[in-house]
């Protein structure tokens, strides 16, 4: 018979004992054929212990090392910041007590720790303690959600009654509905499940932290007022830097239009920039909207307050863009019989308070917002014109949006993408359709920047 010889290295165990063995490596020759080995030569002899475990471990480390992973001892001298003679010795206890098994080699004729890992024993009860640890944590985040909860359903329908005909709110109002009412469902069941659309682990800080700020954002619209984030945070979290790490992913989840300012959560107080010829007292102080040399920056809890409005103005233009705005107000630009005001976006109460109060201290006062031609910009010229609505005001115009401005700005444009048409089809709005129409979009600056 003609063999086929493959030559290779076999542990074999020899001289099993109760709580340790005796593995030899052997040189060895197998025939692929016949099966026929041919044993060559031993090359290495180790030993390998493994005690039953007596007590819980205190060592912080024994806790994170890799559950099936043999790791040599240069690694643990690293990672355990101990000598070798240091090492040998706690690897000593860490064995007595089952916590590890080990590897030895045969050097001199004497046996040394080659490798060490977790017991299986060992790694079976580490991962049911933490089941349990978990089950815990979970039940104390049950019942700390549980009492967030409370009452607010209530404070739901109080807000839905309150923003009736404010489309975008009562969108964040629904979303914040089919959330809670989620989490409301599985707490009554004595569990958690992650916020929707979320990766929370379920009853961990994170997952706590959000359904916290949820439920103070809905009593928040249910009872408008400036909120600042720290206050907010104190209140719903119990601590007052704790919404901070959670701002920007809320924010952008729930997509609220305007960010959190337009619901009067704050960092700090909302800060209005205007110019033009307008007047109102404050006790027995007149403030002026020219009293300053660009423009003038009027906080939001003074614009509340402010009585016996006088505008002598012709017009109102309101700007989405700060840097828009700063160059309006500005010669040559800048018109006498003009109202400017700083929108900053989808603008929040403060800045509607103060239109509210110009719109009705001069009837026939005509407006206009100035956007960017583009889909942000459609979304905020319907924002105000569904404020105006709600409030019982003449609706605005749009500022410089017709297609012949469009055609005159053809060089400045950015052509539509395929996407760009397709959300801007979608909305229906004729500003959207006159864009798709022409093809591109134009950015203030842009416009300005020609006119200079």
């Amino acid at each position: 018979m003609n063999h086929t010889w493959r030559h290779e290295k076999r542990w074999k165990i020899e001289e099993a004992y109760q709580d340790w063995h005796v593995e030899r490596l052997y040189r060895q020759s197998r025939c692929l054929t016949c099966e026929e080995v041919h044993v060559t030569g031993v090359e290495n002899t180790r030993r390998r212990y493994q005690v039953r475990q007596l007590t819980k471990p205190e060592h912080a480390y024994i806790e994170k090392l890799p559950v099936r992973r043999w790791l040599s001892l240069d690694v643990l001298i690293g990672v355990l910041h101990q000598n070798r003679f240091e090492l040998l010795e706690t690897l000593s206890e860490w064995l007595e007590v089952g916590w590890i098994e080990v590897e030895e080699t045969m050097i001199d004729q004497k046996w040394q720790i080659e490798r060490i890992r977790v017991s299986p024993r060992w790694a079976a009860e580490r991962v049911e303690r933490r089941h349990a640890a978990r089950g815990a944590r979970e039940q104390q985040a049950v019942t700390n959600m549980t009492l967030l909860l409370r009452g607010w359903d209530q404070d739901y329908q109080v807000a839905v009654d309150l923003h009736q005909g404010e489309s975008d709110l009562l969108e964040v109002l629904h979303h914040l509905h089919r959330l809670l009412d989620e989490q409301e469902k599985a707490l009554a069941a004595g569990r958690c499940v992650p916020v929707a659309g979320t990766s929370l682990m379920r009853g961990g800080p994170a997952h706590q932290r959000w359904v916290a700020s949820l439920r103070g954002i809905v009593e928040l619209l249910a009872h408008p007022r400036l909120e600042y984030e720290r206050v907010f945070s104190a209140t719903w979290l119990g601590d007052s830097k704790a919404f901070l790490r959670e701002r920007t992913a809320l924010t952008q989840f729930l997509s609220i239009p305007g960010g959190l300012e337009q619901i009067g959560l704050v960092k700090h107080t909302p800060i209005v920039l205007s110019w033009g010829e307008w007047q109102a007292t404050l006790s027995t102080c007149t403030i002026d909207g020219r009293a300053g040399v660009s423009f003038v920056a009027t906080p939001a809890d003074t614009i509340s307050r402010l009585q016996d409005m006088r505008v002598d103005a012709d017009q109102l233009i309101i700007i989405e863009n700060q840097t828009a705005f700063e160059m309006l107000v500005r010669p040559p630009y800048r018109r006498a019989r003009t109202l400017y005001l700083f929108g900053a976006g989808f603008s929040g109460n403060a800045e509607r308070t103060l239109v509210s109060l110009w719109l009705h201290a001069k009837s026939d006062l005509l407006w206009f917002i100035w956007t960017d031609c583009d889909i942000g910009g459609v979304y905020i010229q319907e924002h105000w014109h569904n404020w105006a609505m709600q409030a019982q005001l003449p609706p605005p115009e749009p500022y410089r949006w017709t297609k012949s401005d469009l055609q005159a700005w053809r060089s400045l444009g950015t052509p539509l993408t395929e996407n760009d048409r397709v959300r801007l089809e979608r909305t229906g709005h004729p500003l959207a359709l006159m864009l798709c129409e022409c093809g591109y979009t134009v950015e203030q600056e842009a416009i300005l920047s020609l006119e200079e």
